[in-house]
């Protein structure tokens, strides 16, 4: 009797695989919804040619002026030495007093005289 149950349970698996294989999952896979993806419209290519940057160049100094100016403090024109020493405070110390009138040009009357006017 225990080999007949084997058997009925052995046939009923077998079976049940069968219908499974062979109907109900071709049936399931024919009606899943089908995604459409369209494919990416292609975007034309544009050849350029590369932008040209200009670097600017570096302002031509003394050495023995460039090395020894530093932020020290100074902030007026009766502390300055010289019109390049001037310059160097206004253009990279903060709190200078040197350029009453904005013009860019600092010490106009103890160190940097403007160019005469024509």
């Amino acid at each position: 009797m225990n080999i007949l149950k084997i058997s009925g349970i052995v046939f009923l698996a077998c079976g049940a695989y069968l219908l499974f294989d062979y109907l109900i999952l071709p049936w399931v896979i024919a009606n899943q919804p089908q995604h459409i993806v369209k494919p990416a419209e292609e975007t034309p290519v544009r050849f350029t040619r590369p932008i040209k940057t200009q670097t600017a160049l570096p302002i031509q100094t003394s050495t023995s002026i460039q090395s020894n100016n530093r932020c020290d403090g100074r902030t007026h024109c009766s502390q300055m030495t010289s019109c390049s020493e001037a310059h160097f405070f206004l253009a990279n110390c903060p709190n200078t007093e040197m350029d009453g009138d904005n013009d860019g040009i600092p010490c106009e009357h103890q160190w940097c005289q403007p160019p005469p006017h024509s």
